[in-house]
């Protein structure tokens, strides 16, 4: 669809000087947000620089600010300072987007669409929110930036670097200048719940595409808070922007992404590097511990999460922890960032779908666990081109396996709770796994009751039979009643023990 929207430029911070003035200087062709030489604004709440020597003369101190007078008391008082951030036009908070180009594939939340002119929305729900950008031949790679939308008629500003092409923050003061004039460019600006909508235009989308686009964004997105993002994006300075190319800190990179940095448009780009509580690198157990412990935990990652929640530095909620994962699949799936794609699936495989205990210890942590990771298949499976698996098969495979057990040992440890300790929250967790189970089993075609066989014969189409063994389940039918007997064997080979007739 395309949005009849005129975009946004930059303020002319020059109109008022003469021709000879502006040009009376050789152009000089610099990379970055700002022109090189550019002055620096200072606010009327900056604070005076102070001198730090004490050799010299500083001259005589800042005389004392005059008493004011009981009346001007009462007057500042009942005048509190404008928030030049917010607007007085109601319907939510607004995204002004700068020097868009035009007909770029331009996406935020649960939607996508081919904008003519881009400069922004109007009316955000609260909560997080992540708009992207690429251009329109889907080859290059894309850039997005998250917001957090305050529900209180708040404006934020954004800038796209044409040079980069990527999202970058705007001066503060070019900010303040857009958020006190977004009233002329209001009733323009498309709406957020229909970007082909605007206070003179009436939308083409249904209500029923509408609610489920919120209904989807809500379930991917729930848990991100503005902690979450700045944990994540602390390599910048108050901004949330992400790239294509930004790596995970801790992580090895991919032969894809190399590939990647090579085939960049502007080498010259610097990627962050994207912090994760859990990193790929860590070790999933103690050294310290020996013995059966420390086999439990090599085997079950409860311990190395609690560990990670617990933790006196990391400062992490059971919300924190779901928010990072679902930061891990917008940001992978939405703008192809090979790194995230892969936090996610050692989020998924490595820790979650191999912590056990954890559906005991933090019931509510994984019941929301499996419903973000049901949201992100359903979504992943309907709402995108490409599907989370079918962008690495192996993975996949992995994926089925890791359910089926982790539904054995979930059972087992849901019957093995007496009633009195058994909670809401328990049964929580058995039915967001069911509904995980029902999208598998639908979708996907997954059996995770079914007992597959180890060794079998297949018949190939020109008659030939071979025999296969599959080693998929065999760790795990080595435990419980199916796993194997230790006996001692007298001299003769005979299980010591049992009763012989023949003697």
């Amino acid at each position: 669809m395309s949005s009849p929207l005129i975009g946004i430029s930059k303020s002319n911070s020059t109109a008022s000087a003469s021709g000879r003035s502006t040009k009376s200087y050789d152009s000089i062709k610099v990379l970055g947000a700002f022109a090189l030489g550019s002055l620096h604004i200072v606010r009327h709440d900056d604070p005076p620089r102070m001198s730090s020597g004490d050799d010299g003369d500083g001259g005589p101190p800042p005389l004392d600010p005059p008493l004011a007078s009981p009346k001007q008391k009462r007057q500042s008082q009942s005048q509190s300072p404008k928030n030049v951030m917010a607007h007085s036009l109601g319907g939510g908070d607004i995204v002004v987007v700068l020097q868009m180009p035009q007909d770029y594939i331009v996406g935020y939340d649960a939607l996508a669409f081919t904008a003519t002119n881009f400069a922004g929305v109007k009316g955000l729900p609260p909560g997080a929110h992540f708009f992207w950008a690429a251009h329109s031949d889907n080859t290059s790679s894309r850039s997005g930036f998250w917001v957090m939308s305050s529900g209180v008629d708040r404006v934020h500003v954004i800038q796209w670097h044409k040079y980069n092409e990527v999202f970058v923050q705007p001066t503060r003061t070019e900010t303040r200048i857009q958020a006190e004039s977004v009233d002329k460019i209001f009733p323009e600006l498309p709406l957020y719940r229909d970007p082909t909508a605007t206070s003179a235009l009436r939308g083409q989308l249904a209500w029923s595409k509408i609610e489920a686009n919120q209904h989807m964004w809500e379930q991917l997105s729930s848990s991100i808070s503005q902690s979450v993002l700045d944990r994540l994006t602390a390599e910048q300075d108050g901004a949330w922007n992400v790239h294509t190319g930004d790596r995970v800190y801790g992580s090895v990179r991919h032969p894809s992404e190399l590939d990647l940095d090579r085939r960049l448009k502007h080498p010259v780009f610097q990627s962050h590097e994207i912090k994760f509580c859990f990193r790929q690198q860590d070790r999933t157990y103690d050294v310290s511990t020996l013995g059966h412990d420390r086999t439990v935990n090599a085997t079950d990652t409860t311990a190395y999460v609690l560990a990670a929640i617990n933790g006196s530095r990391s400062h992490l909620t059971e919300e924190d922890v779901v928010g990072e994962y679902q930061f891990a699949y917008i940001v992978g799936m939405y703008l192809g960032n090979d790194a995230c794609i892969q936090q996610w699936w050692y989020t998924t495989l490595v820790l979650f779908l191999r912590a056990y205990r954890l559906a005991i210890r933090r019931p509510k942590l994984v019941a929301s666990f499996f419903r973000t990771m049901s949201a992100q298949l359903a979504h992943s499976s309907s709402w995108l081109e490409a599907s989370i698996l079918d962008l690495n098969e192996p993975n996949a495979r992995d994926l089925r396996i890791a359910l089926i057990i982790y539904k054995r040992r979930l059972n087992e440890l849901l019957e093995a709770l007496d009633k009195e300790h058994i909670t809401p929250a328990h049964i929580d967790v058995g039915n967001a796994f069911a509904r995980l189970q029902a999208f598998a089993t639908t979708d996907l075609g997954w059996d995770l009751d079914a007992h597959y066989l180890r060794r079998g014969k297949l018949n190939l189409e020109d008659g030939e039979q071979i025999e296969l063994e599959l080693d998929e389940l065999e760790a795990e039918d080595e435990r419980g009643e199916w796993a194997p007997e230790i006996v001692e064997l007298d001299e003769h080979g005979r299980q010591i023990g049992l009763v012989s007739w023949r003697d």
